[in-house]
């Protein structure tokens, strides 16, 4: 304790970690605005600073892969809450995603939002969890991942609400098998003949069930 026994020392341990703080922030949300985030920039240290907890460098690329989404700008994440609540999104993410189809809940659509996924609805955020569940943490351990699985799932909401159908290379990136070129039009006619709010459809054993009757 003897750096720290008088005011002075007191005064600049503090004055030194506030900088430290908002010179990380700083960093983090100047990649944000710049889209300039790479999967080690800004580092672990640099989110350590600004006092965000749950980074790690197993997850490091992940989050640092939000900051070049176009939702997620420097105004988004200047502040410790605000990357906290963005370094939590992705975190909910990839505990689900353990390879494993066991009803992880993974992100609520307000965390995709965080994250810079756009797009989706609630039918299309329980498919898209649903998805998330089975798949290995390789497979959404970028956001362009997320948001091609996400367009996907959103693709099949619209569709049960009878506009336009996911294609057949959707339904595969969501882990949907059976379907061909032959007999896609009736799996499309067939998802648009569940009900309009995509309830049906919204998890990936409820879509599979309608694309194995159809096929």
């Amino acid at each position: 304790g003897s750096a720290v026994d008088t005011l002075a020392e007191l005064q600049a341990v503090v004055t030194a970690a506030a900088n430290a703080q908002a010179a990380a922030l700083a960093k983090i949300s100047a990649a944000a605005e710049a889209d300039s985030a790479t999967a080690s920039s800004p580092a672990l240290t640099d989110y350590t600073a600004a006092g965000v907890t749950g980074v790690t460098a197993a997850n490091l690329g992940a989050i640092n892969s939000a900051l070049d989404t176009a939702a997620v700008n420097g105004v988004a994440v200047d502040t410790t809450a605000e990357v906290q609540a963005l370094v939590d999104a992705y975190n909910a993410v990839l505990t689900a995603a353990d390879g494993t189809a066991d009803g992880d809940a993974g992100a609520t659509q307000a965390q995709y939002g965080l994250l810079g996924v756009t797009g989706l609805d609630t039918p299309a955020t329980s498919l898209l969890n649903s998805v998330v569940d089975k798949s290995p943490t390789t497979a959404v351990d970028t956001v362009p991942e997320l948001q091609a699985l996400a367009d996907a799932a959103k693709a099949v909401s619209t569709g049960a609400a009878g506009g336009s159908a996911p294609t057949q290379a959707q339904l595969a990136a969501l882990g949907i098998t059976g379907v061909t070129a032959d007999n896609l039009a009736a799996i499309q006619q067939a998802i648009a003949g569940t009900a309009d709010d995509g309830s049906a459809v919204d998890t990936l054993a409820e879509l599979q069930a309608v694309v194995t009757a159809a096929a």
